[in-house]
Parts: structure tokens; sequence; C-alpha cells
């Protein structure tokens, strides 16, 4: 770190060759990656970074370059990160959907119809992961993603019940969020995650809903500017506080 603020081209360099002597290593590059990310040097290997992630057949290199790509605000990061939904690997695809996000942040553009085609595709983190960028990035209707979670924290494949949970705790506890507990599309969601520390049968999801479940607890016990807001969040936390015990009897 300290050879980076005195001399961060020199860094890049040693960094670069690290890269070319662990071409058989994959979880050395991987690590080498990680702390190309961590020094904000990802913009020195944009073309590199671009190469793993369209070339690189170990799938764990491929998922950290699209990952480390994200940190890249360039156009040129586009391409490359449209290329790894395509990738035989969830993991890769899933960090490229993240990484889309990110760069969006940075640059003009519009990757709504992307990230919508991407929220209803068959693998469980690109769909949660593009369902957080359209709320993020306000590209959504009023209250669509939420609607979407909803139903996701219901659907029939394991996987996507699990990754409900995590976009559920994310899009209701962020704090950039104009959504509070009396929205009608926050208490959706938050039903839901409730109902799922109740009754779900995968001892994994029933125990992520059941923290998620709490922490939403602790949400709607901030205090409440308003009467009726206050009232709503009362309302909630009963049935919160409901969802939290009976998965706690369950799992005893």
């Amino acid at each position: 770190r300290a050879l980076g603020q005195a001399d961060p081209d020199r860094l890049a360099e040693l960094l670069a060759q690290q890269l070319d002597t662990s071409e058989r290593d994959p979880s050395r590059s991987v690590r080498t990656l990680r702390a190309v990310a961590r020094l904000g040097l990802a913009g020195a290997f944009t073309e590199r970074l671009a190469a793993m992630v369209t070339e690189q057949t170990d799938p764990r290199l491929a998922a950290t370059a699209a990952a480390v790509l994200g940190s890249v605000p360039r156009r040129t990061a586009i391409d490359p990160l449209d290329a790894a939904l395509a990738h035989t690997d969830a993991r890769v695809r899933a960090n490229a959907v993240e990484s889309l996000e990110r760069v969006s942040r940075t640059i003009d553009t519009d990757p709504r119809d992307r990230f919508s085609e991407i929220k209803a595709c068959p693998d469980h983190r690109s769909r949660a992961n593009a369902m957080r960028a359209l709320e993020r990035l306000r590209l959504a209707d009023d209250g669509e993603i939420h609607d979407d979670a909803a139903r996701m924290l219901f659907d029939a494949r394991a996987p996507h019940r699990l990754a409900a949970v995590w976009l559920a705790e994310r899009l209701l506890c962020d704090p950039r969020s104009d959504r509070r507990p009396d929205d009608p599309a926050w208490q959706s969601v938050a039903r839901g995650v409730a109902a799922l520390a109740r009754t779900e049968d995968d001892a994994h999801i029933r125990a992520r809903a059941t923290r998620c479940a709490r922490r939403l607890l602790a949400e709607t016990k901030r205090p409440a500017p308003d009467p009726a807001i206050a009232h709503a969040a009362r309302r909630l936390r009963a049935h919160l506080a409901e969802g939290v015990g009976a998965a706690e009897g369950v799992d005893a």
C-alpha cells in the first residue's frame, strides 16, 4: 500500500508481473486480482480483466475478474461485462450483473432493458442482483421490485427463495432507500420473510429468514415521526415477532 501511494505505476507493473508468473495457478491469480481491487488499480488492468472475463477458462478467475471490472468507471468495462453475462459459470454471470450496476452509477448509460431481462432468468444470484440494481438505480416502476421480491420469497426453487431473503434484507435495510416500515411495498416483503421464518422446510433458508426478520424487527423499532407510521410499524412488528418466535420454536 505504501508503494502504491509513492509509485502507483511501479506497483501496477509488479502486480502485472505477478499475474504473468501465476497463469497456471488460478488461486494465486485470484489473490492478485483482489489486491488490484483493494489498491484501486483496476483501471490500469482493464484490458487484462476483459480478456480474463471473456477468454479465461477457470471460472474462479473469470468470476473475480468480472467483480473487479465493477471498479473501472469507464465505458470500456461494459462490453466485457456484457459478454460475461453469457459465461457458462453462474458465479461469473452474477458478478457481471453486480459490476454492471456499479459501472452504470459512474457513466452515462441506461441498463434498464438489460437488467429487466436478467431478473426473469433462471440464475438465482443473477436474478436477485438485477432486481437490486433496478431498485438502486431507480430504473423500475414504483413498488415493482418489492413486488417481485415478495413473489420470489415463495418461488418453488429453494436457491431462489434463499436469494430472495438476501435481496429482502438489502432492499428493506438500505439507508439510502426512501421506503420505511409504513410503506405497503416494504410491508409486503417483510411479511413474506416472516412467513418463511415460520413455515420454510429448508433449515438453512429458515435460519436466514429468521435472521433477516430479526433485523427487520430492529428497523420497525426506530422512532417514527408520525403516529400513523408508528401504528403501521407496531402491526408489522407483531407479525415479524410471530415469525421469529415460531422459527425459534421449530429450531429448538
